[in-house]
């Protein structure tokens, strides 16, 4: 498909450009120096905020454009038949919508892991737990608004990718279960905790395996997956932006963002 070929090619150039002019501008923050361990803090500003959501959206168009490569082609005529596994049939919009879908904001398989963030969000945080510590370049409520929409992306992108491709050729070609375990290893090495927000290997291959087993459990409809990996990461966001309250409760010291 030429058409699509060469949109989801330009919108990868054209993110990945910009990131690589942010990324030169003095005011960047390398990831290896956002984290403030005596202040429990993750330092941030406009410029590392804008150049992290241009390398996570050069990501995704490289994820979805993998997923849809492999929904077409499973699609096609010829290889109806050849596959153990049902074939993804998620369109763009599917995807984007899922988040904000009843059916699967209803289901306690969405809404089971979603309490550890949302707890986050609303108990007072403790002062050596992580928070994020914006300078005056940018204002907690702009990055709530950009965190919304980039996790939207994320969260299409990643599911499309280790669920839809992975997960489903991987469980085709070597079993359901052996597919789970390769899709959510391979899920947790892609996190390695940089940034003081970034999900850990071992968090990321366990939430993975979690993702994978609720693909699998749903015939390999990617929906509840979307909406599950877009409330976490957005929820965990939200927990992140709060401030240190001096209240003294059990911390909770994890790295959230998927």
């Amino acid at each position: 498909d030429y058409v699509a070929g060469a949109t989801q090619f330009s919108l990868y150039f054209i993110l990945f450009n910009q990131y690589a002019k942010h990324i030169e501008r003095p005011d960047y923050i390398p990831l290896d120096k956002r984290e403030d361990q005596v202040n429990h803090v993750v330092l941030t500003n406009r410029t590392s905020t804008v150049a992290d959501q241009y390398a996570t959206g050069t990501l995704d168009v490289a994820f979805y454009s993998s997923f849809a490569a492999y929904r077409d082609a499973r699609a096609q005529p010829e290889n109806a038949g050849k596959y153990r596994t049902p074939a993804p049939t998620e369109s763009l919009a599917d995807l984007a919508l899922a988040p904000f879908s009843w059916e699967y904001l209803k289901r306690p398989t969405t809404l089971a892991p979603l309490l550890l963030p949302l707890y986050l969000v609303l108990a007072p945080v403790p002062s050596d737990r992580l928070v994020i510590q914006p300078d005056d370049s940018i204002t907690r409520r702009e990055l709530r608004t950009r965190y919304f929409f980039q996790h939207g992306a994320v969260a299409v992108g990643e599911e499309g990718f280790y669920r839809g491709f992975l997960n489903n050729g991987l469980s085709d070609r070597f079993g359901d279960n052996w597919g789970l375990a390769g899709s959510s290893v391979l899920f947790g090495l892609s996190h390695s905790g940089q940034g003081g927000v970034q999900a850990t290997a071992l968090g990321a291959t366990i939430f993975g395996a979690y993702l994978g087993w609720v693909h699998q459990r749903n015939g390999f409809a990617l929906g509840e997956n979307v909406a599950i990996h877009f409330w976490w990461n957005f929820l965990s966001s939200l927990a992140l932006l709060k401030t240190h309250s001096g209240a003294t409760v059990v911390p909770v010291q994890i790295y959230l963002r998927f």
